[in-house]
């Protein structure tokens, strides 16, 4: 009995270290949408995010500003002006989909390759 107790305190330590739980890591990296020419750098600052536009060969003077964001519930929150806006990861193509920022549709980026 004592050696089934152990075995089952050392498998349930061993399965709780192997378990990830959702940190926002996901969104981590650069994200380019080859099409529009739209490309994005999610870089982790702490506890938060910061979101900010690259250049890219169809937008080559992005706006010079970075956006700073949260992970809550799954997605990545940025405050644009009076709204907030939620960034999704999509784990099964690793992409990341984002509401257009005149409301009309999303538009999905895929991980750039460094």
């Amino acid at each position: 009995m004592r050696k089934i107790a152990t075995l089952f305190i050392v498998g349930t330590i061993m399965m709780s270290g192997c378990s990830k739980t959702p940190d926002g890591s996901e969104f981590v990296g650069t994200w380019y949408d080859p099409g529009k020419g739209e490309k994005i750098q999610i870089t982790q600052n702490g506890a938060s995010f910061l979101v900010r536009e690259l250049a890219s060969d169809k937008n080559p003077k992005p706006s010079n500003s970075t956006l700073p964001a949260v992970y809550q519930d799954g997605l990545l929150k940025i405050m644009v002006g009076s709204r907030s806006v939620a960034i999704t990861h999509v784990e099964a193509d690793d992409t990341v989909v984002l509401p257009l920022m005149n409301g009309q549709g999303t538009e999905t980026l895929g991980r750039a390759k460094e």
